[in-house]
């Protein structure tokens, strides 16, 4: 495993604390996990890119930061998560949903369906090798599929998208299949993690705050 390995695992670790958190009703726990997301290890020995998205971290923040009852905090965090996309992927699902906690369906509903439209078209386009990818030397090494791991990204990417348009069985069945096919997919297991444990949410009160 290298550096790039090891630093992804931590975040995705600290990204499932934070939802486990979210989901006992502990919002400033969970504020904590996702913060500790976005911060990379130093010992891990690689920084973080300036052009990561974290539309997810802040999504997820926004819900934390709402059932800890700061409405101003939360709207400023999915305001983060909903800003404008450079290019379409699973960021997109984040910024459908944190549109949605604003209050605007219609384009919540119109970048899933772009998310969906992408989807297919990964799925029936002939996959190449990205010579600027991060994970490049993990595809020479191993000699990936790239056919086959072109599908499970497509399956991925359209279950998103039929989650947030409301076919959540659908986007259950296609997640546990592509987490089947790929159990190193963290995206995919982290997502599959959530939407199953979200079926039994936590009470949203706000969490009671220590005296000062």
């Amino acid at each position: 495993m290298d550096e790039t390995d090891r630093t992804s695992g931590s975040v995705y670790a600290s990204r499932g604390l934070g939802v486990e958190a979210l989901l006992a009703a502990k919002p400033c726990d969970a504020l904590h996990y996702f913060d500790a997301a976005r911060n990379y290890p130093h010992n891990l020995g690689e920084g973080k890119h300036l052009l990561t998205l974290e539309r997810d971290l802040d999504y997820f923040s926004g819900l934390a930061a709402q059932q800890a009852g700061d409405s101003d905090l939360a709207r400023n965090y999915w305001s983060a998560a909903a800003a404008t996309l450079a290019e379409p992927g699973m960021h997109c699902y984040f910024q459908a949903l944190a549109l949605r906690q604003l209050g605007d369906e219609e384009a919540a509903r119109a970048t899933l369906s772009r998310l969906a439209r992408f989807a297919e078209k990964k799925r029936e386009a002939v996959p190449k090798i990205d010579y600027f990818a991060t994970s490049l030397p993990n595809l020479l090494l191993f000699d990936d599929d790239l056919d086959e791991r072109n599908r499970i990204d497509s399956l991925f990417l359209g279950a998103l998208a039929d989650h947030g348009l409301g076919h959540r069985d659908k986007a259950i069945n296609d997640l546990r299949q592509a987490t089947a096919q790929d159990p190193n997919h963290q995206a995919a297991g982290f997502v599959f993690d959530w939407l199953e444990r979200e079926a039994t949410p936590a009470a949203t009160e706000p969490e009671a705050r220590s005296a000062s």
